[in-house]
């Protein structure tokens, strides 16, 4: 489905492009932008390509386009309807997390296909453990029908989840959860707190699927972890850079071929597109200058989610509770496993941007005037 995929992703950017420079050219308020500048960010990355390669649009300045346009078409909504009633969303999301889990489902069941839908077992990881939380959020808005859904739903994905043997996901899942709970009342925290403490009590004691196994593995052989080997290696690559480079970085498309020759895997045939490292890997990819961007977008998205959770006017906080989750879970497990510039990553991080653009909007328009 990629071509289809990417005709309607191309349609989208067209129209949204439009409305947002037209919006903006008719736009007065101070919030409109601050925001049109968070999403000049990320292009930053690919201006910095530009300067550490030559001028050319490699794939991943593509996917940070795509990754905007998604942004700006989820503020779009705010800008040209009405806000979105609560059941409407719900219920979308319910159809969406039910459509994944029978996706995943099928691929593995029905055309044998280790990890669904996917070639790699980190991305199936990925979306089970960001689709779990937003189970859970639906799952207390809903009658009993759609909460024996949701229940079942929430079975297959931590089955699905356990299935792909990934540790940094049940990782990101059980600190995010923990973080999360200061966020929450007195009424839900013991409740939650329990939740988040008992799932993996259980599969560590039981040994679910070789869930205790590994988690024990990780604890004994932390410093010799494979992750921690390819890191050692990747700074010795980077010690090798130039002064340009050390501040603009080797360009986006540079670390697959430049590894190589410092791998200690290369003689194995294991080649890696990325150093499962988040930092090492912008820090080669955009310079001191990219991680610089990478820390001010993450700081300012988490800065606009705690002022909605804390805001009295906002009738949405366990909304933004929820984008504060799923920003976290996707942050630390990018951060030790996939590779950032990829578009299972960054459409990620745009959806929570762009609902974030979007609750913002709708306050500004609902703010009582003064």
């Amino acid at each position: 489905f990629s071509t289809p995929y990417r005709v309607l992703l191309y349609l989208i950017l067209i129209l949204t492009v439009y409305l947002s420079l037209n919006n903006f050219k008719h736009a007065h308020s101070k919030s409109n932008s601050i925001f049109f500048w968070l999403l000049l960010l990320p292009f930053v990355f690919v201006l910095l390509d530009f300067v550490a390669v030559k001028i050319e649009f490699a794939k991943q300045a593509r996917l940070i386009s795509e990754a905007t346009v998604i942004s700006l078409s989820i503020w779009c909504l705010a800008k040209y309807h009405k806000k979105l009633h609560h059941e409407y969303i719900i219920n979308a999301a319910i159809l969406l997390l039910t459509a994944y889990v029978l996706a995943q489902c099928t691929a593995m069941l029905v055309f044998k296909l280790p990890y669904g839908t996917t070639k790699n077992p980190h991305y199936l990881a990925q979306y089970c453990a960001l689709s779990i939380p937003v189970a859970i959020f639906c799952f207390y808005s809903v009658n009993a029908k759609l909460k024996l859904l949701l229940s079942i739903l929430c079975v297959a994905l931590g089955s699905l989840l356990i299935h792909t043997m990934s540790r940094p996901a049940w990782l990101a899942l059980l600190l995010t959860g923990l973080i999360s709970l200061i966020f929450l009342g007195k009424k839900n925290l013991k409740k939650y707190a329990l939740l988040i403490v008992t799932i993996p009590t259980i599969l560590y004691g039981f040994n679910v699927a070789g869930f205790g196994e590994r988690a024990l593995d990780l604890a004994q052989h932390i410093t010799t972890e494979e992750r921690v080997a390819i890191w050692q290696d990747d700074w010795k690559m980077q010690q090798a850079s130039s002064q340009k480079q050390w501040i603009v970085g080797h360009g986006l498309n540079s670390f697959y071929n430049d590894f190589k020759p410092y791998s200690s895997y290369h003689l194995e045939n294991i080649d890696f597109n990325s150093p499962h490292n988040q930092v090492l890997e912008v820090l080669y990819t955009s310079g001191i200058a990219g991680l610089f961007v990478l820390l001010l977008l993450y700081g300012l998205l988490y800065f606009q989610l705690v002022k909605l959770i804390k805001s009295q006017l906002s009738s949405d906080k366990n909304v933004s509770i929820l984008l504060f989750a799923l920003l976290t879970i996707n942050l630390l497990f990018v951060a030790i496993t996939v590779p950032f510039f990829r578009t299972y990553t960054l459409n990620v991080i745009a959806m929570i941007t762009g609902a974030v653009l979007y609750m913002q909007e709708m306050g500004v328009n609902n703010a009582p005037s003064h």
